[in-house]
Formats: C-alpha cells, structure tokens, sequence
C-alpha cells in the first residue's frame, strides 16, 4: 500500500501553471515508513497472592461487621419506634380515660346542683304547705268549734 500526498496549487493569473509535489517519505518501504506503536507498560505484580487473599478476606469480614452492625441498628430503630408509638398509644387512653374522668364529675357536680335547688325549692314548698296546712288546719278547728257550739247551743235549748 502506498500512501501519496499530492500537493496542487492553481494561480488565478491566466497562466495556467500546475504544480504536484508528492512527499518522497511515503516511498520509502520498509519499518521506518509505518507507525510505530506504542507499547503499553506492564504491570509489574508486586504483591503476593496470599496477601491479595488477606486483604480480600479482610474487606469482606469489614462488609460482614458493617451490614450486622446496620442490621442491629435497625432493629433497635424499629424497636424504639414500637416503644414509642406503644408509649403515645398508652398516653392517648390515659389522656381519654382523665377527660371521661372529668365529664363524670363535671356531669356529677351538676346532678349534685339540681338536687340542691330542687331541695331548696322543696323546703319552700314544704314551708308554703306548712303554713297551708296550718291554715287549713286552723280552718277546720274554727269549723268544729263553730260546730261545737252550734251542737252546744242546740242541746241547750
């Protein structure tokens, strides 16, 4: 395979004058005429394969210790947020259990009220009848005195 590299130039002046230059390094057969190819440098192994094992061992024992130590994380995050949501549950019933407390009271102390002033209102009406009751009972007194004399002054004549 040969590679030319053609160099063509035209002047504008009317005078048609043509020129090809061709690269004479493209001629030239042989190693000098290809690319040489950059060799990539090896690796030189400096470690031995029982400290490559070592070293694998030891991140995986430090991967094992990381997912325990987040499994035992979650699971003391899981029971704190059991003990938390048991503790609000258990103060949310005792919160209902003060305040059913309180409206028994409340609704006692009422009762306690109304009982009052119907006994008031009694003792009035009880003192009213007395004296009702006094008055009649006066009533009728006078009654059977006048009765009496009645009687009285009938047996008499």
């Amino acid at each position: 395979m040969y590679k030319f590299h053609i160099n063509f130039s035209v002047n504008i002046n009317m005078s048609s004058k043509k020129s090809i230059s061709i690269n004479p390094i493209f001629f030239k057969l042989g190693k000098s005429a290809k690319k040489e190819k950059k060799k990539k440098p090896k690796m030189k192994n400096t470690l031995k394969p029982n400290d490559i094992k070592k070293k694998l061992i030891a991140k995986i024992k430090a991967h094992q210790k990381k997912e325990k130590d987040n499994e035992v994380y979650e699971r003391e995050k899981e029971e704190n947020t059991f003990k938390n949501e048991f503790q609000e549950t258990l103060s949310y019933l005792e919160d209902m259990k003060k305040k059913k407390e309180d409206k028994k009271r409340k609704k006692a102390e009422r009762k306690k009220k109304k009982t009052k002033k119907k006994q008031k209102k009694q003792e009035i009406s009880k003192k009213g009848e007395r004296k009702k009751k006094t008055n009649n009972e006066k009533t009728k007194t006078k009654h059977k005195q006048k009765r009496n004399k009645k009687e009285n002054y009938e047996k008499t004549k």
